[in-house]
């Protein structure tokens, strides 16, 4: 026999989202659904002059730092320096002066300090003929 007074705790009936967007409102997220929640997000926190001007000299520090960095040198010419596989006389040697497997031989893959894309410009520089319009008469003339 089941008391009246002992019945059973029903769950609260259901309530609409606060944002009227349709879905269900949970207490849990302030009456919001789950996807107006998360869509509402608390306004990012002003930092002061004297923070920004902390978190400036910081960065440059870290910076000045990882550019100051150099690779120590490669002592065991017959392996990559990348993967530490055996290569042998098969070993590439790249600009960086590091030998390399066939695998690392690009600049891409093993982070190349070597500016190759300036080297190649200084070439194509020094390499192409500008062509005016005294040179293209002459021609024209023949």
């Amino acid at each position: 026999p089941v008391s009246p007074s002992a019945s059973p705790v029903s769950p609260a009936a259901p309530v609409k989202c606060i944002k009227q967007c349709g879905f269900f409102g949970n207490s849990k997220f302030n009456g919001m659904c789950s996807v107006c929640f998360g869509k509402e997000k608390p306004a990012p926190k002003r930092r002061t002059c004297k923070e920004r001007w902390r978190l400036t000299r910081l960065f440059t520090r870290i910076f000045v730092k990882f550019l100051s960095f150099k690779k120590p040198p490669q002592l065991n010419k017959n392996r990559c320096y990348k993967c530490n596989k055996k290569v042998g006389i098969t070993g590439i040697e790249c600009r960086c002066n590091y030998i390399f497997c066939s695998q690392h031989r690009y600049p891409h893959e093993h982070e190349c300090p070597f500016d190759h894309k300036a080297l190649q410009k200084k070439k194509l520089q020094n390499e192409v003929v500008e062509v005016k319009k005294s040179k293209m008469d002459k021609i024209g003339e023949m």
